[in-house]
C-alpha cells in the first residue's frame, strides 16, 4: 500500500513539475494562487471520504487544486468534490469552501470549482479566475506577460447558473421584471464589484423578494 502511494505522489508530482516547467518558459508574472501561502483544510471525495491531513492550494489560472503533504506536492484527482480552505490570519471559524458540479453557465463547466458565497433558495458562487495579460513595450521592443485576477458572480436558481454583471444597469436589466428587486439595485449604496454587495442581493432574493 505504501509502495501505491509513494509511486501516485512520484507520478503526480512528475506532472506537475512538468506543467511548471511550461510555465516558466511562458514567464509570466505575478501569482496564479488565490492564496499566496499554504493553508489547512479539508477535502472532501465524491465517494464520501474525508481528509485532512494535506494543505491546500488553489490555482485560479488552472481552476485546480494543488495538496503539499510530507513537503510533497501534487494535484488533486478528479474525484475531489469539495475542499475547505482555512487561511491563515483569518479569524476563528473563517473558512472558504468550494465545490463542484454546478450546471454549465458563463465560463464554468460540472467541472468547475466555485466559491459558495450564499446558499438558500437562491445560490451565490464566486469563479475565482485570472487572465495572462501582455503589455507591449513599443520603445523596448519587448513584451511581459502577467497574471491579472478575474472575480465573476453566479446565481444559481432552480438548477439555473446566471451571471451577474457588475454593472448597475445591466444587473437592472436581469431583474426588470421584479420591481421591488429593481428598487432595491437602485436604491442600495454599493457598487456591485465586491462579493459582499451580491451577497446583499442574493440574501434579499432568499428572504422571499424574488
Amino acid at each position: 500500500m505504501k509502495f501505491l502511494v509513494g509511486l501516485f505522489l512520484l507520478l503526480s508530482q512528475y506532472t506537475l513539475a512538468q506543467t511548471e516547467t511550461s510555465a516558466e518558459k511562458a514567464i509570466v508574472a505575478g501569482n496564479p494562487y488565490l492564496l499566496k501561502d499554504w493553508a489547512e483544510g479539508v477535502v472532501r471525495y465524491s465517494s464520501g471520504r474525508v481528509v485532512s491531513q494535506f494543505r491546500l492550494k488553489f490555482d485560479c489560472s488552472r481552476n485546480g487544486l494543488l495538496l503539499q503533504f510530507d513537503n510533497n506536492t501534487f494535484s488533486a484527482d478528479a474525484n475531489v468534490k469539495e475542499f475547505v480552505l482555512f487561511p491563515k490570519g483569518r479569524k476563528a471559524g473563517d473558512s472558504l469552501l468550494f465545490r463542484k458540479g454546478y450546471p454549465a453557465g458563463g465560463q464554468g463547466t460540472a467541472e468547475t470549482f466555485y466559491q459558495v458565497l450564499v446558499t438558500g433558495k437562491c445560490s451565490l458562487l464566486q469563479l475565482h479566475a485570472c487572465d495572462i495579460v501582455e503589455v507591449r513595450d513599443v520603445l523596448a521592443g519587448a513584451s511581459r506577460r502577467h497574471y491579472e485576477d478575474k472575480k465573476l458572480f453566479y446565481l444559481l436558481q432552480k438548477d439555473t447558473l446566471t451571471e451577474l454583471p457588475q454593472d448597475k444597469e445591466a444587473l437592472l436589466e436581469i431583474f426588470r421584471d421584479n420591481e421591488t428587486v429593481v428598487q432595491f439595485i437602485k436604491e442600495a449604496p454599493l457598487k456591485w464589484r465586491s462579493a459582499s454587495d451580491f451577497v446583499q442581493l442574493v440574501q434579499q432574493l432568499n428572504a422571499g423578494v424574488y
